[in-house]
């Protein structure tokens, strides 16, 4: 049994970028190491086995079938979760499944269905909650010393260059459900929903998009209102550079600036919105400097989660990454966005064979 066990064995399956910071972060986890690696390409996987340990395989199912791999982290292209998970699951194993969770809420759905059916763990992995600062934030928010919450701003933009990116890149690519939306929008909107401290639709929502030349969302913007008045404008882009959450308050103002992989919080005096700091006056600095990439702190919550035999994560739990599924699907259809494996059943199947 995992509970029992003195260390947890990792399966990364996709040893691209993100599985390569993953895997490294591990070092940091010290009852957490990486037991394997899985590929459509045994080699690269070799390569990725012999930086960071573990057994090589060229096939996915061979990685989820291995007996050494507790938990595995789903790290490849967004069509692919779906199939890559409910492998996993079908297979016995806890499974991280990188951020965005899902391609539409419906995927989504279907994929923690599955898992809650075979009794197995899943979780959406969308680092940034589990980062010191972020806690800090949470806890400061649930203390109340700075009243009720009343607009979040945040801004996520990764600031590349348009004509330095081919249409078939994944973050232009319709096929490989490119865009901003997915790929940085869902950093905003947990922003948001951390700042909340609750899970509700808005009941108000309006979302406008600047489309890229291949169709997908180069720029998503919304601004949204709950039933206590509290506001969102949240902001995603692919060409402009900025990471930055301001939670405004009754009583005072928190800046998170590089929200994705925080190491500082600015706690102000007074309500603002103002998302850059050379503003803020009368506030303290709190600093949370951690090593390496950071996937650290979730990997050990979800170690911590499946050691004590939980299927979902009480700190990011599937409700949340619903409701955040759901905001996605209706930005994209008010915009009329729809990728080609959503149009067609066959051409679906197909994007995520595994």
């Amino acid at each position: 049994m995992v509970s029992q066990k003195k260390k947890i064995g990792w399966g990364i399956l996709g040893p691209g970028r993100i599985g390569r910071d993953f895997a490294a972060s591990l070092r940091y986890v010290p009852d957490g190491y990486v037991a394997a690696a899985g590929s459509r390409s045994l080699e690269r996987s070799r390569a990725f086995c012999r930086e960071f340990g573990g057994t090589a395989y060229g096939s996915y199912r061979e990685l989820v079938e291995d007996p050494a791999v507790d938990i595995v982290y789903v790290a490849v292209p967004h069509p692919m979760h779906e199939a890559a998970v409910k492998l996993a699951s079908d297979a016995g194993k806890a499974v991280l499944c990188e951020k965005p969770f899902a391609v539409n809420r419906a995927q989504a759905a279907s994929m923690f269905e599955h898992a809650a059916a075979n009794g197995t763990f899943l979780m959406e992995g969308l680092w940034s909650r589990f980062f010191p600062a972020w806690t800090y934030v949470r806890q400061l928010l649930r203390s109340g010393e700075l009243g009720r919450v009343v607009n979040v701003t945040s801004l996520t933009g990764w600031g590349v260059d348009p004509k330095a990116l081919p249409p078939t890149d994944r973050l232009l690519d319709p096929a490989l459900a490119g865009g901003a939306l997915l790929d940085g929008g869902v950093y905003s909107l947990a922003a948001m929903t951390v700042a909340m401290g609750r899970l509700e639709e808005p009941t108000e929502f309006f979302s406008s998009v600047l489309p890229a030349s291949t169709g997908v969302d180069a720029e998503s913007t919304l601004f949204l209102r709950f039933a206590d008045g509290m506001t969102a404008n949240l902001m995603c882009g692919l060409y402009r550079r900025e990471f930055r959450t301001v939670i405004t308050c009754e009583e005072g103002s928190i800046l998170i600036p590089r929200h994705r992989n925080p190491d500082m919080v600015l706690v102000g005096s007074r309500p603002q919105i103002h998302c850059d700091q050379s503003y803020w006056q009368d506030h303290r600095v709190m600093r949370f400097p951690f090593p390496g990439e950071g996937f650290q702190y979730e990997a050990a919550a979800v170690q911590e989660w499946v050691r004590a035999g939980l299927t979902v994560s009480p700190e990011a739990p599937p409700e949340e990454t619903l409701l955040i599924s759901g905001l996605c699907d209706r930005v994209r259809a008010a915009a009329g966005i729809v990728y080609p494996f959503e149009q067609n059943r066959d051409a679906g199947e197909a994007a995520s064979q595994i």
